[in-house]
């Protein structure tokens, strides 16, 4: 049997408005007696969300895994109120068709979602909103999450969703399942972002100060506005340096503090060589030299700003990322083009900048 058929998308489609009608007895008509409980749950688990979209496009079928049941691969496309375009996640479903098509499960194919996890909340500020899962977020998210929204806007300037969405995941094994990530690439992040969300560890963000917790909200809200995780044409030193740009741009973290790890490494062995190279803040680099590649790639464009101006450093961002060759190549026409001065100039200030920092 087809399971792409019109009685197979026609409950797809009643179960889609059922959801944004917030129907439970109409969700409770598409699935199957004994159906799992993130198909039984779903109006319960969604209940709290502003949603404008949420529709099912079927990709693929196939027959089983069960007698009468096929198995269905589809995109879910969803809106929450703030979202400037449908987001969109792969599913599998398995569809029982003994007896009238009915949903008898609904796993993510690849990352979960939020309500995969179960229940969500949701609670809007000023200029973001924060989905919580599992339990409320913290006090002060919403307000260092609106916070961050407004520097990144005063930097970045206007043209991406400027009203983010922070989603409170509850520990690291949740942050793995929402990004689509092994628990081992996760091990001590507190936060991650995809171009739709930042997804915020809250057990180890309860453990960071107010300053940090600021910090990093900013530096993972620069990544959703500068798109990070869909440029494929950026440095990593580049992408993450900015985002630390504008995380620290109004901190009261001194360099001193934030740098530490880089400068005693400066003074006992010299300055680094040439920019970090992107294996260099990869999930199974060492803390000691992912703490050298964030902080020497944030003191970069911390140079940039403080000698050609933070409209400059922008300037060279925005052409990085619509360049078409290689990452040096791009980063390097880029500099050339805003600045006057090609990457191998301004590595070698930087390098002399680092000496005088360190002394």
């Amino acid at each position: 049997m087809n399971v792409s058929s019109a009685s197979v998308e026609a409950v797809l489609n009643q179960r889609a408005q059922a959801v944004l009608g917030h129907d439970a007895t109409g969700l409770r008509a598409t699935q199957a007696p004994g159906a799992a409980s993130g198909v039984r749950e779903l109006g319960e688990r969604l209940a709290h969300l502003p949603l404008t979209v949420w529709c099912y496009q079927v990709a693929v079928s196939v027959v089983g895994p069960g007698p009468g049941e096929q198995t269905v691969s589809v995109v879910l496309h969803y809106r929450l109120a703030g979202d400037p375009v449908d987001v969109t996640a792969r599913r599998r479903m398995v569809v029982d068709s003994s007896n009238g098509e009915r949903l008898v499960s609904d796993d993510p194919d690849g990352a979960a979602l939020p309500w995969d996890l179960g229940p969500v909340g949701w609670t809007a500020g000023a200029l973001s909103s924060v989905l919580s899962v599992s339990g409320p977020a913290p006090a002060d998210l919403v307000a260092r999450s609106d916070a961050a929204a407004s520097a990144v806007t005063s930097v970045w300037g206007t043209g991406w969703r400027t009203a983010p969405v922070i989603v409170g995941v509850p520990g690291p094994d949740g942050l793995a399942a929402l990004t689509g990530r092994t628990p081992a690439s996760v091990a001590g992040l507190v936060a991650v972002s995809t171009p739709d969300r930042v997804y915020v560890d809250i057990s180890a963000y309860d453990a960071l100060d107010g300053a940090g917790r600021q910090v990093l909200l900013t530096h993972e809200v620069t990544h959703v506005a500068t798109a990070a995780g869909a440029d494929r044409a950026s440095p990593q030193w580049l992408k993450e340096g900015f985002a630390d740009y504008v995380g620290f741009l109004h901190s009261p973290i001194r360099v001193a503090q934030a740098a530490a790890q880089l400068l005693a490494d400066i003074r006992s062995g010299g300055p680094p060589a040439a920019v970090p190279a992107d294996s260099a803040f990869a999930a199974g680099a060492s803390p000691a030299v992912l703490a050298d590649a964030y902080a020497g790639a944030w003191l970069l464009c911390v140079l940039v700003a403080e000698r050609a101006g933070q409209r400059a450093l922008v300037a060279v961002y925005r052409a990085t990322a619509a360049g078409t060759g290689t990452e040096q190549a791009d980063v390097d026409a880029a500099l050339r083009q805003v600045t006057g001065v090609s990457l191998a100039g301004w590595t070698a200030a930087w390098r002399r900048d680092l000496v005088g920092l360190a002394a």
